[in-house]
């Protein structure tokens, strides 16, 4: 697995995530341009920087091809393995078919052609503000006045259109059959993903910024005010007593534990089942947090681009979140003393006699 970094200049480094290894450091467009965070895929990086996408192999960190797109765009790409999807200042969300721009490309057509690579377009009335949320035949996006929509990956298809009070303030994420999303009113959402029937709403004070972190079956939210609350995804309930205070941002979560850093940059460490504190220490200049919600790992760096990595004492492999089939299968090991030659001569242990049967009247 990978770790991709940005800097503010346009290089994109990728790591190897669990040996720190640099694999590769490209710069993607140029440095004086508006930079949105990447997306992938299962094979591509995308990297929107200025009124270009460029695509980078993510193995080698080779430019595979760049496209010109018709506007400016107001949110960072999203991808799956047949579209990369993009929401623009004007309320339009295109849809680019990535088998047509390699077509292109291998023809020599880009960047002349490029309105060719346009699979769809659906326009709204406001600009889109968070990232598409493409889910299997489904995508969902949000427009800055609070409308919420969800239509067919292929065609455009209208599937529902939900309006909230306020405009959404953090990206949205999938739960099973649910579409997870927080307001400017300080609520957030549950909706059914197919037809947006809202399933239950959750009140926390403060405005939600930062993007909802999934765990399992569990939700935690992040408010501006520096509280951190734990829900139950499926139904909205408050599973702590209270929620942390004075969280700055979450970083991972392992079986037992979740890591978080607290407001005078301390790693903390508290329990998962409870939110209490089990320990903490100083992050010193490693004032970078990363949100890892794909496995239990630590990421944080400093601001001149020196990374570490940090996991829990005892978990050699990683414990995946996100694809937990992707987990390695580790081997069961005998022990030392193990010989298979003696145990294969040693009969048997002999089972106990079953209890006879008493009759009703001596019990």
């Amino acid at each position: 697995t990978f770790l991709f970094m940005q800097s503010s200049t346009g290089v994109v480094t990728a790591f190897d995530c669990e040996t720190g290894k640099q694999l590769w450091a490209r710069s993607v467009g140029l440095s004086d341009r508006a930079i949105y965070p990447a997306t992938m895929n299962d094979e591509t990086l995308f990297v929107i920087n200025g009124l270009k996408m460029f695509a980078v192999q993510k193995t080698t960190g080779d430019i595979l091809w760049e496209l010109v797109l018709p506007r400016q765009p107001s949110a960072s790409a999203v991808a799956d393995n047949d579209r990369v999807y993009i929401g623009f200042l004007d309320g339009s969300m295109y849809a680019f078919d990535l088998k047509t721009i390699l077509d292109l490309h291998a023809k020599q057509m880009l960047p002349q052609f490029a309105v060719d690579a346009v699979k769809w377009r659906f326009r709204t009335s406001q600009p889109i503000i968070v990232p598409a949320l493409p889910e299997g035949a489904l995508l969902s996006f949000a427009s800055r006045n609070g409308s919420v929509y969800t239509v067919s990956s292929e065609d455009r298809k209208l599937k529902f259109q939900f309006e909230t009070d306020a405009a959404l303030s953090a990206p949205m994420i999938h739960y099973k059959d649910q579409l997870l999303l927080a307001s400017e009113d300080a609520h957030f959402y549950s909706l059914n993903a197919t037809n947006g029937r809202p399933a239950w709403e959750f009140a926390t004070g403060d405005v939600i910024r930062k993007a909802p972190v999934l765990i399992d079956d569990e939700v935690y939210l992040l408010p501006d005010q520096g509280r951190l609350f734990k829900l139950s995804a499926a139904t909205g309930k408050e599973l702590w007593p209270r929620p942390r205070p004075r969280t700055r941002s979450f970083l991972s979560a392992s079986a037992r534990h979740l890591f978080v850093t607290g407001h005078d940059n301390t790693l903390q460490v508290l329990s998962r089942g409870s939110g209490g504190l089990e320990g903490e220490f100083p992050l010193e200049r490693f004032t970078v947090h990363l949100t890892n919600d794909r496995n239990d790992r630590i990421y944080v760096a400093t601001e001149s681009g020196l990374i570490m990595c940090l996991h829990e004492l005892g978990r050699d492999f990683p414990r995946f979140h996100l694809h937990p089939e992707r987990e390695p299968v580790l081997p069961e090991l005998a022990p030392d003393s193990f010989d298979p030659e003696a145990a294969a001569a040693e009969p048997p242990a002999a089972e106990p006699p079953a209890e006879e049967a008493q009759p009703e009247g001596d019990k």
